[in-house]
């Protein structure tokens, strides 16, 4: 399709080059995946944020694709999930998402069996309700599995949610602007054990003025990722792909 297109937009500055030798002479340019400045209620985050005590629920949200055998890091979030829920951290986890997969659905219910209403899979949701529980939420899961072909260079918008949501993300994947999230985020890298990562969340966990600062970095953090900042973008594009169009009718008149 490249000799039919104008331009092209991608998500990342840093795919500009490539998509540049894929579709030559024609108008590139980046808009990251940001969310609206309005997906979350800053007040009640805020709130939440301000109000986070000692004796709290630390709430872990994962919403998204799930299937044991793709991309997603599934085997880790469950790992962590068993392992906090055993030893009786004050955690909960709801895991949203339509699945037809018997192995993982099977295990869905058997902690739901186990651990009741600290273990909830709630199915499908549509978008509402998943800014719902991620506003209510403290962690979020953003994680790849180490040996997927999928380890490349990504800008999950999930993750932007998180922190317009005053949510700490859990990311294990090659993101973009790694140093300036990893200030609000726990990041591990693709050779982390599961049993590494469960150890840096069970510290955090004993620590509550650490996640509180942590989640107010992540609100303050997300007001640089939001469309608003990014979409004048779309304007480059067009006057770029409007003005060489111009010029060719011009050319041709001429």
């Amino acid at each position: 399709m490249k000799d039919k297109l104008d331009g092209v937009v991608t998500i990342l500055d840093e795919y500009i080059p490539n998509v540049s030798t894929l579709f030559p002479g024609k108008a590139v340019v980046s808009v990251p995946n940001y969310p609206l400045d309005k997906y979350s209620n800053i007040d009640a985050v805020i709130q939440k944020i301000e109000t986070l005590g000692d004796d709290v629920n630390y709430k872990f949200v994962y919403v998204g694709s799930l299937d044991w055998n793709n991309d997603r890091d599934l085997q880790t979030i469950l790992y962590i999930a068993e392992n906090l829920l055993s030893k009786d951290y004050p955690v909960n986890f709801l895991i949203g998402g339509a699945s037809d997969d018997k192995e993982l659905l099977s295990k869905f219910s058997d902690l739901t069996t186990t651990y009741g209403s600290k273990f909830i899979y709630a199915g499908y949701m549509n978008h509402n309700d998943v800014v719902v529980e991620t506003l209510s939420a403290t962690f979020g899961f953003n994680m790849i599995k180490p040996d997927s072909e999928y380890w490349v260079l990504c800008s999950p918008n999930k993750i932007y949610e998180y922190l317009q949501s005053g949510v700490i993300p859990i990311i294990r994947a090659n993101c973009a602007n790694s140093t300036v999230l990893k200030k609000c985020s726990l990041w591990f890298n693709q050779s982390d054990s599961e049993e590494k990562i469960l150890s840096k969340i069970e510290a955090l966990l004993s620590e509550p003025m650490t996640i509180k600062e942590m989640m107010g970095d992540a609100l303050e953090i997300s007001r640089e990722f939001t469309f608003e900042k990014v979409a004048y973008r779309y304007n480059t594009i067009y006057e770029s792909v409007f003005y060489k169009n111009r010029s060719n009718e011009h050319f041709i008149d001429g």
